[in-house]
């Protein structure tokens, strides 16, 4: 369900399989989410929507999981490439405000390496 790959001192991992993130696939995906926190702790995983047309709240709530356990041991989570439908999902809940979304997956990797050189 996830690709990942490497880009400077991040993660990029890419959703695919399904076009719908919802309770039948949820699960997967948190199990695959988690997994990649405890295998790389602290690190900075960038989350690629833009195959994704439709997110349910019970993938929501993997994502949220990820972002925390990333957070608490002094890591991060952002997402891309996010669809109107999506980002009206992340705006509506004010997660828009947490994942700091970016449309574009290149434009958003680098800048999120960048904030992480800036950052220290």
């Amino acid at each position: 369900m996830l690709q990942i790959d490497r880009f400077g001192k991040i993660a990029i991992a890419t959703v695919t399989e399904a076009p719908r993130l919802d309770a039948t696939n949820a699960e997967p995906l948190g199990s695959q989410l988690s997994e990649y926190c405890m295998q790389y702790p602290g690190s900075h995983l960038l989350l690629d929507l833009h195959q994704i047309e439709y997110l349910s709240s019970a993938a929501i709530t993997q994502i949220i999981k990820a972002y925390r356990e990333l957070e608490k041991q002094g890591g991060g989570l952002r997402v891309c490439g996010v669809n109107p439908y999506v980002a009206d999902v992340f705006h509506v809940t004010n997660l828009d405000t947490i994942f700091h979304s970016m449309e574009d997956v290149s434009e958003a990797a680098c800048q999120y390496n960048e904030d992480l050189q800036t950052a220290g």
